[in-house]
């Protein structure tokens, strides 16, 4: 019994070290969203700016979405996006923009992300194979960057193109009157 005591230590704590201020790395996530706003198209360009995520963004309109053509600003639809998310550390004083979110929690067995916006909002983004996501950290703030809607659906009744009257003819954009 002697013997064995002698090999005991008391248990240390494994302290973070301080991650100095900076990037931590950029992400590629992509994210279901419910009732977002179309508040433009730019058929010619092939965009819509949706109100999602907690602000606007424009999106490239993936190659096989369908039906987007019979959209109009105003319309509520769900979808899937693709964004790029670039987490930092802010710097402890300075001149510093808001952040667009915060990381809440970061699961890396399932690759998923979750972030709270300022309005207390949360979302969960499923982030590519490939992008470093053991880099980021709770706490860590982050700017989302709209890229790609890879499906879009109209919520409600579906009506004609002729009737949507969104994509004219000669390409032009249509904002709300």
């Amino acid at each position: 019994m002697l013997c064995l005591c002698g090999c005991w230590a008391p248990p240390n704590a494994v302290l973070r070290k301080e991650v100095p201020p900076g990037a931590l790395a950029t992400l590629h996530a992509d994210t279901d969203v419910s009732y977002a706003r179309v508040e433009a198209l730019d058929c010619a360009a092939r965009t819509v700016k949706l109100r999602a995520l907690g602000a606007a963004g424009t999106y490239a309109i993936g190659p096989r979405v369908r039906g987007w053509e019979r959209l109009r600003p105003g319309d509520a639809v769900d979808g899937r996006i693709k964004v790029q998310l670039s987490a930092y550390i802010p710097p402890p004083a300075g001149d510093v923009h808001p952040p667009s979110a915060r990381v809440q929690v970061v699961d890396l067995s399932f690759r998923l992300i979750t972030l709270q916006y300022a309005s207390g909002e949360t979302d969960i983004f499923k982030v590519d194979l490939n992008d470093p996501l053991h880099a980021v950290m709770p706490g860590a703030w982050v700017d989302i960057r709209p890229l790609t809607v890879t499906s879009l659906g109209a919520l409600g009744e579906r009506r004609p193109a002729a009737d949507a009257d969104a994509c004219v003819s000669s390409g032009a954009a249509r904002s709300p009157p």
